[in-house]
């Protein structure tokens, strides 16, 4: 990875803005519960941070949007939702569709 990956972060304004988008439209995004579940909502979050990037006239070049796609998910901000969405029961949606 470059060594410079943590240039570009967002902001915890931005972050949690895009965070309440995304519980509204994707719940399953913060489906942590195995493997599988982390890789679909890695997915998700991707299309989901490359879409409103891009709604909101911010371009980045590929190792731009890297750095800002590692901040969006790797942060502690996205594992407390998480484990409150999960605690509420909201979490899980893409285990209750199976």
């Amino acid at each position: 990875m470059n060594s410079a990956r943590n240039l570009i972060q967002l902001s915890n304004f931005y972050r949690a803005k895009l965070y309440d988008e995304l519980e509204l439209k994707h719940p399953e995004a913060f489906d942590n519960s195995d493997d599988e579940a982390c890789i679909r909502g890695t997915e998700v979050m991707c299309r989901f941070l490359k879409e409103r990037l891009t709604e909101d006239n911010i371009e980045l070049n590929e190792d731009g949007f890297d750095m800002l796609c590692q901040d969006f998910f790797g942060s502690h901000l996205f594992y407390e939702r998480a484990d409150k969405l999960k605690a509420k029961g909201t979490g899980d949606k893409a285990e209750d569709s199976l």
